[in-house]
């Protein structure tokens, strides 16, 4: 991965992970959060930010959504490291 594309994940990122700070019940956006986190690889993040979101509002389409990106990204994430 180029490091321009890095810097541009990592700086998302922080904004997003700000946003979640300040506005925890906030679900708009997170689709794009959690593609962040997969880009960089974060997994722990992306399991923690799958358990939260799913504790306030499990039937949202954004929530079920983030959930499917999850289970798919622990695949890869499988498949990765073999």
């Amino acid at each position: 991965m180029e490091c321009t594309y890095v810097c541009v994940w990592l700086q998302a990122e922080r904004v997003f992970s700000e946003l979640r700070r300040v506005e925890p019940q906030q679900v708009d956006g997170l689709d794009i959060y959690s593609t962040v986190l997969w880009h960089l690889q974060s997994e722990v993040a992306l399991s923690a930010l799958a358990q939260d979101v799913t504790e306030f509002d499990k039937l949202s389409s954004q929530v079920t959504t983030l959930h499917a990106h999850y289970v798919r990204s622990l695949a890869c994430f499988d498949t990765i490291r073999l």
